[in-house]
């Protein structure tokens, strides 16, 4: 006869707990889940332009640090070495800067905003996307009322100085 101790018994090995029940399909219509799959990639493609931003951005503000700290480094050297042009270039800073721009711009943002819009529009046409047309309309009416605003201000500055 054989007697079994506690220490002899190896423990009882369970089983997994049953996995949970697989969720409904979602009740809908096939353009409700098309809709869900637009608005997924919409708001992908809008993560990667916040990010495409952001570093665009960071890289203008280091630019413009980079550009301040190379002026201040060669204002430096030159007041060091006693250089005749470091008045000149000290009294040059002091001044107000010049602008050559006309009084609305040049007219390229108006100008690519519009062929912009004008390419989304021709590709939703051709391709049969709604939504490809919709959203042409956003840069091709900014486009134009740049354009309208670059050719008004541009009489209005003829016939200033045509009156003076």
């Amino acid at each position: 006869m054989t007697t079994t101790t506690a220490a002899n018994t190896a423990p009882a090995i369970l089983p997994p707990p049953p996995l949970p029940p697989t969720p409904p399909p979602v009740a809908g219509t096939g353009a409700e889940l098309e809709s869900v799959r637009i608005a997924d990639s919409f708001f992908s493609s809008v993560d990667g332009a916040l990010v495409a931003l952001v570093f665009i951005v960071a890289l203008t503000l280091i630019a413009r640090v980079v550009k301040a700290v190379m002026l201040h480094a060669t204002i430096r050297k030159a007041i060091e070495s006693d250089s005749p042009h470091a008045a000149e270039m000290i009294a040059r800073l002091n001044q107000p800067a010049v602008s050559r721009r006309r009084p609305g711009g040049d007219g390229r943002a108006g100008i690519v905003l519009t062929a912009i819009g004008l390419a989304m529009a021709a590709f939703g046409a051709l391709t049969g996307q709604q939504e490809t047309l919709a959203s042409a309309v956003f840069p091709l009416f900014v486009g134009i009322g740049l354009l309208i605003h670059l050719r008004l201000s541009t009489r209005a500055a003829r016939r200033d100085e045509d009156a003076a």
